[in-house]
């Protein structure tokens, strides 16, 4: 299959590489011109881990050739980046192609459906709740991969297209694929935005000095707490619209094989497991400059629309922009374009089913 990944920072190669490794034909783009070594130049994609090897793969040097013969698109920016790509590519869009957002946040998908729908296209947009892959860059064109993940929640718009896209999802990537009903199911489905809060929180002058500190280990017994408090709001907001989703609780037990029991003790056991882990060592991390503003902010306005409160949710959003002197709810480019605030419930439940 031809596939294009957009997106050239460490999960864009890594799935470059991962996808080379499975025999696709692999065209990589950098939305924002981020130099990619050899690679520009014909060179090879090198990466450690799991997909250990160098791979041949296409650089495209603009959205229309990126576009240009592939079957599969897969966005893979951070969700800061998610607007700036669907305005990209979506006039380059034909019939027959599918897109993947990897991973989904701030309703990025049904941003793109909506480009789609006003071009008259029929292109399938395929939601993740998270990135099958973690990475980091060793280099301009190498990458580290540390973990593919077993399992992934999938959604899709329309949302009656999600059994081929699941199926389309294990088959081009070789994991499985949990279906949603919806994208709304996928984005209260994902634990990242509260976790990231509770880490990044309450080990911020660790982040702020640089220090060498374990992720997991940094997640303490009332860090644990607060991980617990912000996941029931979380799960009241999904039984608002009739969602039944995973807890932090089953995350754990489920995803780390670990004994059920405070999420502070279910951590420290994988932090053991797991040292190598590292938390931030900067303020310029996504833990706050991207799950803030994509992540917590969208959860606080739809317990808006549904009359559920979040107050440590919203508290998040007022912490972290006096700590960082910013206004994070100004920095969600996503839900002006989809004028979430002045929706009413039925009218988004309709919009993203």
């Amino acid at each position: 299959m031809k596939i294009t990944v957009l997106g050239a920072g460490a999960i864009g190669k890594a799935y470059a590489a991962y996808l080379s490794s499975r025999g696709h034909l692999v065209t990589i783009w950098s939305p924002s011109g981020r130099a990619l070594g050899r690679l520009s130049s014909g060179g090879v994609l090198s990466a450690t881990g799991i997909c250990e090897g160098e791979f041949q793969v296409t650089v495209a040097s603009d959205a229309a050739a990126a576009l240009a013969g592939a079957d599969l698109l897969v966005v893979a920016v951070p969700a800061n980046g998610h607007a700036t790509v669907i305005s990209a590519i979506a006039p380059h869009l034909k019939n027959g192609q599918t897109v993947i957002i990897s991973a989904e946040l701030s309703f990025s998908a049904v941003l793109m459906a909506q480009a789609i729908k006003a071009r008259g296209l029929d292109v399938p947009v395929i939601a993740w709740a998270t990135t099958v892959v973690t990475a980091k860059s060793s280099g301009a064109d190498s990458v580290a991969v540390s973990l593919l993940r077993k399992r992934l929640d999938v959604a899709s718009i329309p949302a009656g297209h999600v059994t081929a896209a699941a199926e389309l999802c294990a088959d081009v990537f070789g994991v499985a694929f949990d279906e949603k009903p919806s994208v709304m199911a996928t984005a209260l489905s994902n634990l990242n935005p509260p976790a990231h809060m509770a880490i990044a929180l309450c080990n911020f002058t660790r982040m702020e000095k640089g220090e060498d500190w374990s992720s997991y280990g940094g997640i303490t017994e009332g860090a644990g707490k607060l991980m617990e408090a912000l996941d029931e709001e979380r799960l009241a907001l999904a039984a608002s619209f009739g969602l039944s989703v995973r807890s932090v609780f089953d995350h754990y037990v489920h995803s780390f094989g670990v004994e059920r029991g405070s999420v502070g003790q279910m951590a420290q056991t994988v932090a053991a497991a797991r040292p190598h882990v590292k938390g931030p060592a900067t303020l310029d991390t996504r833990f706050v400059t991207e799950d803030v503003p994509f992540g917590l902010y969208p959860l606080v306005e739809l317990g808006r629309l549904a009359g559920v409160k979040m107050p440590l949710h919203e508290s998040g959003v007022e912490l972290f922009s006096a700590l960082y002197g910013r206004n994070f709810r100004a920095e969600n480019d996503i839900l002006p374009q989809l004028r979430l605030e002045e929706m009413s419930r039925a009218q988004l439940l309709d919009l993203v089913g």
